[in-house]
């Protein structure tokens, strides 16, 4: 068990004993009076309607039952599935090694490591999804730029492509990884 899922046990627990708690407090029934009007306390619920009682126990009710609902639903959308995601970009066949930089290597969004290799140009892109989710749907585009010129992939173009049987960027396609061709960066005016 990681530490995510330890801290919403947690959290889970004691949810749980705020709602116990507060609802011992409600069957105890005791009812606050009010210093200023010396009546007892009374609020209003939607749809339930007014009721005099421990509102302080209705807190603890509530906010453990909303706490629970949450850590439920987090705990069973479960775990992201890991993406590997690889490429290259390159210049030409005479240029191959030309100092590439990690920080010219982008992806939108960019919640991810991504990492490009300094002799090569071959790119990595390790990515937690969310189960269901395609790399495709979450992700918009890889690109690369520098002072010499720059390149982009964009994965659901690729991806319809190759459903399509046209020619698209994609040389291995299995469940949790893409592994993209070589792509040529396109020389920008007065690029080295």
């Amino acid at each position: 068990m990681d530490t995510t899922q330890s801290v919403l046990f947690i959290a889970l627990a004691t949810a749980i004993l705020s709602v116990v708690l507060g609802f011992a407090a409600l069957l105890s029934q005791k009812i606050y009076i009010d210093p200023k009007t010396e009546k007892p306390t009374e609020i209003k619920i939607p749809i339930v309607g007014k009721m005099k009682t421990n509102y302080p126990s209705l807190v603890f009710v509530m906010l453990g039952f909303a706490l629970i609902f949450f850590i439920v639903q987090q705990l069973l959308s479960g775990q992201p599935d890991r993406w590997l995601i690889s490429g290259q970009f390159f210049i030409d066949e005479t240029r191959l090694d030309m100092g590439w930089s990690d920080t010219n290597i982008n992806v939108h969004p960019c919640d991810m490591d991504a990492t490009i290799n300094h002799d090569t140009g071959v790119f990595t892109i390790s990515v937690g999804i969310k189960k269901g989710v395609s790399f495709e749907d979450r992700i918009e585009v890889i690109g690369y730029s520098d002072s010499y010129g720059s390149a982009a992939i964009i994965p659901k173009e690729e991806f319809r492509k190759r459903k399509n049987n046209q020619d698209n960027l994609i040389k291995i396609l299995t469940d949790k990884t893409r592994e993209y061709k070589p792509v040529k960066l396109v020389k920008m005016p007065g690029g080295e």
